[in-house]
């Protein structure tokens, strides 16, 4: 991986009286990984109709998005008013923290939309639409962790292209990106902006933040990362594709058999997916009630030699599940997470899940 160090901070240890392990952190708060980031562009490909792009890495999606709104808040003296159109509850909470919440886009100097959200339910947010309503200096943040490598961002170009709004992208590489082998978590922010000198600009003082937080990616990561299947776009696609369709099928099985949980609720997903399937109980939707729904599916998957693991679902290729709590008082759901893994495991949790959902077990 070839780096250069940030003009910000300027490095010459001497080895006689710096510790090897203190000049090694500081390093890698400033180490810079350009050849990834070259990647990007290749894997997102080159924005069409004049506009510019650079993509800059942190060491999460949420570093990423607590940068991006850092660097926002700089440009006003009030706090950042940002418009949130989604239900991760991090990004309400860092919202909350940095900026202000404001309930209309077009009152808002930054907005947020998640075109896939999940709050236990899922939900949909047209991004397009939401663009075509903003205004010259307004910036719109696309988050589309649970939809990569398929992105709406051209269209979403195409309905602000006479307008000064600079657009964009952020996705959390540790998702859907890394063929599920969870290699490191890394956050991708790719900026849009049609004037090349306010694209860069953005991009300098996002790089510039990420040393001074020290949110870059550590060096390990980053050499993990060179894994020449991270950022291959063909083989990203159809891994998603893999997880979208197995989990599509899981939806599907259960619906036809359903008097368990509340009913699945169809959502425009843009000829896209859903990377895991959330359930709520349509009586009794309380975490105790659903830890034994998790009960059960330990229990008869053990029992039939299913090979499913309670925890999160970073990554989606083998199957996994868990009950959420969401801090922020919403309602408790069960996840699960059926993996790109094609094997007896993947069609023997549809049946088990299915069968729960219609009560037989």
């Amino acid at each position: 991986m070839r780096s250069r160090r940030h003009d910000l901070v300027r490095i010459r240890p001497d080895p006689d009286d710096v510790q090897p392990s203190v000049v090694e952190l500081r390093r890698e708060r400033i180490e810079q990984p350009e050849q990834l980031e070259a990647r990007c562009a290749a894997f997102f490909g080159e924005p069409e109709g004049g506009w510019r792009a650079e993509h800059i890495l942190f060491s999460s999606g949420q570093a990423a998005l607590a940068n991006l709104l850092l660097c926002l808040g700089e440009e006003t003296s009030a706090k950042l008013e940002v418009a949130h159109a989604g239900a991760y509850f991090e990004t309400r909470e860092l919202v909350d923290r940095i900026g202000a919440h404001v309930a209309s886009a077009t009152e808002a100097r930054c907005v947020i939309v998640e075109p896939i959200a999940c709050d236990g339910r899922f939900s949909t947010h047209d991004a397009n639409a939401v663009a075509s309503k903003l205004c010259s200096g307004q910036t719109l943040i696309v988050d589309e962790t649970l939809s990569a490598p398929f992105s709406q961002i051209s269209e979403v170009l195409k309905a602000v292209a006479n307008k000064d709004v600079a657009v964009i992208r952020l996705v959390s590489g540790l998702k859907l990106l890394q063929q599920g082998l969870e290699l490191a978590n890394v956050g991708i922010v790719s900026v849009h902006a049609q004037a090349k000198a306010r694209c860069e600009a953005l991009a300098a003082q996002l790089r510039r933040m990420r040393t001074l937080t020290g949110a870059g990616l550590r060096l390990a990561d980053a050499l993990a990362l060179e894994a020449p299947f991270f950022l291959d776009l063909d083989q990203t696609r159809a891994y998603a594709q893999r997880v979208f369709a197995h989990n599509r099928a899981l939806e599907r099985a259960v619906r036809r058999r359903n008097l368990v949980f509340k009913p699945l609720v169809d959502v425009d997903q843009r000829r896209v997916g859903k990377p895991y399937c959330a359930f709520e109980l349509a009586r009794d939707n309380t975490a105790a009630a659903l830890e034994a729904i998790a009960a059960k599916i330990e229990r008869e998957a053990k029992r039939r030699r299913l090979l499913i693991e309670r925890g999160g679902s970073f990554g989606f290729r083998g199957h996994r599940y868990e009950v959420i709590e969401p801090e922020t008082g919403d309602p408790s759901f069960l996840r699960v997470a059926l993996g790109a893994r094609r094997e007896y495991s993947c069609a023997g949790l549809i049946d088990l899940i299915a069968s729960i959902a219609a009560g037989a077990i």
